[in-house]
């Protein structure tokens, strides 16, 4: 086949060439950073979102694309000035530097694309050290290609026109024969003296090379900043976070399987609840609650508060809509139900913020307090002080004495009038096989039917049997009524009577109080 020589054209647009493989520079050179930056994230957090922040979101296919047309470029400038016998060695920087790119953002893609919650770390860790690594030469290359687009001479720095400086001939508009031959051994030889030319190169135009270093560090610091601090900032519990006209803390952050009694909510589920606080720094408006999700490695979980909304009352309260004035700020749990088995300290709450129709991701690293295991306290005997904790309260009381009875007498108040009531004495029987287990109590906190409720939410009893075998049984009030006095009257088996220890027992969340009465 026939063809034009190329070198014609090459050098009559030599500059135009340059100005565009900048462009292409800078972009690759944005593209890196975002990528970088997105790995550093990754390694902090280790949770992938491959649905609302996939890789190719920033390795993309169009990077891809114009890595390749790079080094296309600098092939052919290479070939370009060795036949013109002028400088060519420092074009072997841009066409390293971005075929090494180019490998590594494929590489990129494909341990991202193959990532799941079992994948290790160790390669996408390497990737974070070959991005870092094909960053520095990128300012090299832009600072060669900035000196060609003004027109210097690289060999002797003085500013001459491209035609006068390739020295266009009638023989670069020649036909020629296309024949394939690569100097293998030139290149090998390039290598060698890459570092010593780059040295002598600096020192020979060491002012200009120096100004353009500087804007370089300027344009990379503030490419940094956004980055790091503002596209893909990581926050950690407890950090106050402003995004879209809110102000979001993450108070506590709890993992169990467990209801408020102890209870095992689901053998094949665990769930994540979240304390937290909103605050509208806006005008009146709806809080898009599903905005929020969690995620452990590649898993993605959404709000089930709706179901579950009783089992972490003592936690605090869960809303189904929430509407927020200006400066009005509202404490909630935030409820996700998530896969048995997984890490509690890998989970991440990320919130999807939208900003002029573009989208980003707070993600929030989650300090988990693991409610999963039951906490036996120390057992208590009569008369010793107990302290239970629910939610942020404390409740605080004594058992003074507990007897087994057949029938007793209690008060409550009786009130002719307004103001004329007095305290009236009522007895109390206990049923067919069954006793009556009157406890003499003393709290700051309860009353008698008070501490019936309490006992009945979150208590039952433990005994002994006749034959030896341990027995539980719910805590029951036999009265079913209020009275005065500090005494719970609880029905009970008679055959406690025979007993020889019984233990009241109360599972708060995860601690277990043991209070033995007998």
């Amino acid at each position: 086949m026939i063809i034009r020589k190329p070198y014609a054209f090459l050098i009559k647009n030599f500059r135009k060439i340059h100005i565009f493989l900048l462009i292409l520079c800078g972009f690759i050179y944005y593209k890196c950073m975002q990528t970088r930056s997105f790995v550093t994230e990754f390694l902090q957090l280790e949770t992938y979102d491959a649905y609302y922040e996939p890789i190719t979101k920033y390795a993309s296919v169009l990077s891809l694309l114009i890595l390749l047309v790079i080094v296309g470029l600098s092939v052919v400038l290479v070939v370009l000035l060795r036949h013109k016998k002028k400088p060519w060695k420092l074009y072997m920087v841009p066409l390293v530097t971005y075929l090494f790119l180019f490998f590594t953002f494929v590489l990129t893609i494909s341990l991202f694309s193959g990532y799941d919650s079992s994948s290790g770390t160790t390669g996408i860790r390497a990737i974070g050290d070959l991005l870092f690594m094909g960053t520095l030469p990128q300012y090299v290359v832009i600072i060669i290609l900035l000196i060609r687009i003004f027109g210097v001479d690289l060999n002797k720095f003085d500013f001459k026109s491209d035609q006068e400086y390739l020295e266009l001939s009638n023989e670069d508009r020649e036909e020629i024969e296309i024949s394939v031959n690569i100097d293998r051994d030139s290149f090998k030889r390039t290598f060698k003296r890459l570092k010593r030319n780059i040295g002598y190169f600096y020192q020979e135009h060491r002012f200009i090379v120096n100004i353009f270093a500087t804007v370089l560090v300027v344009v990379c610091v503030i490419s940094i900043y956004r980055f790091v601090f503002i596209v893909h900032k990581s926050y950690k519990q407890g950090d106050a976070i402003e995004t879209n006209g809110y102000t979001i803390n993450i108070n506590h952050s709890y993992f169990t399987n467990k209801d408020y009694r102890g209870d095992v909510i689901s053998k094949s589920s665990d769930f994540v609840v979240l304390d937290v606080t909103i605050k509208n720094n806006y005008n009146e408006r709806d809080v898009n609650l599903n905005r929020f999700h969690v995620m452990n490695g590649t898993g993605n979980y959404t709000q089930t508060y709706e179901t579950y909304a009783t089992d972490f009352q003592d936690l605090g309260d869960t809303v189904d809509k929430l509407t927020l004035s200006n400066q009005e700020s509202k404490r909630l749990l935030l409820v996700f139900k998530v896969d048995k088995g997984l890490d509690p300290n890998k989970f991440v709450l990320y919130y999807q913020e939208i900003d002029n129709n573009k989208s980003y991701l707070r993600k929030i690293k989650l300090d988990m307090a693991d409610y999963s295991q039951i906490e036996k306290q120390k057992t208590k005997v009569l008369r010793e002080e107990e302290t239970i904790q629910i939610g942020e309260e404390e409740m605080t009381f004594s058992i003074e004495d507990a007897v087994l009875l057949s029938q007793t007498t209690y008060n409550n108040w009786v009130c002719s009038s307004r103001n004329n009531c007095s305290a009236q004495p009522n007895e109390l029987v206990a049923k067919s096989g069954k006793l009556i287990l009157q406890i003499f109590f003393t709290s700051s906190g309860f009353s008698g039917k008070d501490f019936v409720d309490f006992s009945m939410e979150y208590g039952k009893i433990d005994y002994i049997d006749n034959e030896g075998k341990k027995q539980g049984i719910p805590v029951v009030d036999a009265l079913g009524r209020k009275y005065n006095g500090n005494y719970m009257y609880l029905e009970v088996p008679d055959d406690l009577q025979t007993t020889n220890e019984i233990r009241l027992i109360y599972t708060v969340r995860n601690k277990k109080y043991v209070y033995r009465i007998k």
